[in-house]
């Protein structure tokens, strides 16, 4: 399914739901005091056995493989315990589609950061609103106003940041609240229902089929119409089953085999990803190996759920509700320091060892591009002036780079042509949306911002500006091959960056300035690095990182046509 991804809306729906029905297991009479400690304590017996095996497991898998591991996978690691890969991979601003993300097997734990940040608020919210008592008829309108408005709150922020700043209501939590306050809207509304109004008829089952079917068929619509919907669905389905229990169409949710899935779904969701990224660097994406990644998380998943999460929540339980907190807390710290300070330079060491046995050369690590990343560019304090230049410097022959992370790969070399020139090279990559390049296929008619000003002001005559890009922009899926039965025409994005940089061009012309177009570099047929399509090869005597010419082309076609009718138009405009 395209929107797979849509999964995890689904999840935060149902979590909201559940940790509200929750609540009807806390005696009304405890204080405050034990209230928050025992739902604490209950919280890292839940997650943090299973969470912490998890996370000991896959590093030590992945250290057995002779392949650099960026400290990005060490940082995920870390703040995946401290309950905080959400903001770290925002603040990071790595693209959750992107051949990084799906190279490090933690990226998913940024979905169990919004989860924590949210228990440890809801149960002061519940507090207030007097949530915690399970009378219903007690302050319930209470409770049903103040959920109510701090949902639609987070919704029409959501709303709102979704057009500017699209990872931020991905990863930051604020922006997803509304998703899991919609579950336990859903509780409260099902378990305040009367006997009588329980009675669901027919209509309202086939009611919610129709809807099922409208979120599977595609429709051409914003990727907000499609959380909306699926949250509101996921809601109305989980309202359906706590008013119609008695139904045997509700009733199929309570047999073993469904309800013991239930039950290891977390340690599930904690492995699925895991394997999936260890699978494919050691052998592949394939259809036997994808199964052997599900049989090996359903395995695993189950000895997690028997071994740790029943085992140890039991053994635990003997000693009270702080020392577990405390004890917790300590645990976290101590492994999270480990993990962020010493793993890094053992994995080297380790990997160094692993390399030579297995006859791979260790890559040599580039230099970085000093103005590429949003990373880079929050460490400058003038960052336009520093990549693009104060004022025009007067000399012809200067080089304007401009492009995402398949530009910045020729910077060093273009870098040696202009000191050979006696030029020199600017290049720009803020890795936001809202800027070039990202913008100018995004948008219909994209602003001169920051990047294009600068750029404008400064680029002079016999100037040369170097456009590069991954093709994948200009196509649905950024890092998956077209099938050679699809015509390629163009779409949208293509047309809008036509369109945007027809007026650039036009604004260039008069200045005599050269254009150059880039064509993308091959795209490898599943995503993957070149360490790793080595390792396999060392290891199987084959890989699966070959592609053929036509199938490449094919998938470019979207860029040529692009380049083709800017060449076509303006003569100063080139494309290799």
């Amino acid at each position: 399914m395209a929107n797979g991804y849509l999964g995890v809306d689904c999840f935060f729906v149902i979590s909201g739901f559940v940790i509200s029905m929750s609540f009807q297991y806390y005696s009304p009479k405890l204080s405050i005091y034990d209230f928050l400690s025992k739902f604490y304590a209950n919280r890292f017996k839940r997650l943090y056995p299973a969470l912490i095996l998890c996370i000991g497991i896959s590093l030590f898998l992945f250290l057995l493989i002779p392949i650099t591991h960026p400290k990005e996978l060490f940082s995920t690691a870390t703040f995946s315990l401290l309950g905080l890969a959400n903001f770290y991979l925002y603040i990071t601003n790595l693209d959750y589609f992107s051949l990084d993300s799906q190279l490090n097997p933690f990226t998913h734990t940024w979905s169990l950061g919004v989860e924590e940040q949210f228990y440890f608020l809801f149960p002061l919210l519940a507090l207030s609103i007097g949530i915690t008592r399970f009378d219903f008829r007690y302050r319930y309108k209470l409770k049903m106003i103040g959920l109510s408005f701090l949902g639609l709150l987070s919704f029409c922020a959501y709303i709102y940041k979704s057009g500017s700043d699209p990872s931020a209501v991905f990863y930051i939590s604020p922006y997803r609240f509304w998703e899991i306050l919609l579950g336990a809207i859903s509780f409260y509304m099902a378990s305040n229902q009367s006997q009588k109004s329980r009675s669901v008829n027919q209509v309202k089952v086939f009611l919610v089929f129709l809807l099922i079917v409208l979120f599977i068929v595609p429709l051409n619509m914003p990727a907000v119409f499609y959380v909306t919907k699926t949250c509101f669905i996921t809601a109305y389905l989980l309202f359906l089953i706590k008013s119609a229990s008695e139904y045997p169409s509700t009733k199929i949710l309570s047999y073993s085999g469904l309800r013991y899935i239930g039950k290891i779904s977390y340690s599930l969701y904690l492995y699925h990803w895991i394997f999936y990224v260890f699978i494919g660097i050691v052998v592949g994406h394939s259809t036997s190996s994808l199964l052997a990644s599900l049989i090996f998380t359903v395995f695993l998943a189950s000895l997690s759920y028997h071994f740790v999460e029943l085992r140890l929540r039991s053994y635990v339980n003997r000693y009270k509700d702080i020392k577990i907190i405390a004890l917790g807390l300590l645990v976290t710290l101590v492994l999270s320091c480990i993990t962020y300070y010493k793993l890094p330079s053992l994995s080297l060491s380790y990997k160094s060892t692993l390399s030579k046995s297995y006859g791979i050369s260790e890559m040599l690590k580039g230099k970085e591009v000093k103005c590429h990343g949003a990373l880079a560019i929050k460490k400058l304090k003038r960052p336009y002036k520093e990549c693009l230049g104060y004022n025009p410097n007067g000399s012809k022959g200067d080089i304007f780079l401009l492009g995402d992370s398949h530009g910045a790969q020729f910077y060093f070399s273009l870098k040696k042509i202009s000191e050979r020139n006696k030029s020199e090279i600017f290049f720009m990559n803020t890795e936001d949306m809202n800027h070039f390049p990202y913008s100018f296929w995004n948008k219909e008619n994209a602003s001169e911002q920051d990047i294009i000003k600068t750029t404008l002001r400064n680029i002079e005559t016999g100037d040369y500006l170097i456009i590069a890009f991954h093709r994948g922009y200009l196509n649905k899926n950024r890092d998956k091959h077209l099938s050679m039965n699809i015509e390629i025409k163009t779409n949208t994005q293509t047309q809008n960056f036509i369109h945007n940089m027809d007026k650039l061009i036009e604004k260039l012309k008069v200045r005599n300035v050269s254009i150059i177009l880039v064509l993308d570099t091959p795209l490898l047929p599943q995503v993957s690095s070149i360490e790793t399509c080595l390792f396999r090869s060392r290891i199987w005597g084959n890989n699966d990182c070959r592609i053929q010419k036509s199938q490449d082309l094919h998938t470019r076609r979207r860029q040529e046509i692009a380049y083709l009718k800017l060449k076509e138009k303006h003569p100063n405009t080139v494309s290799i």
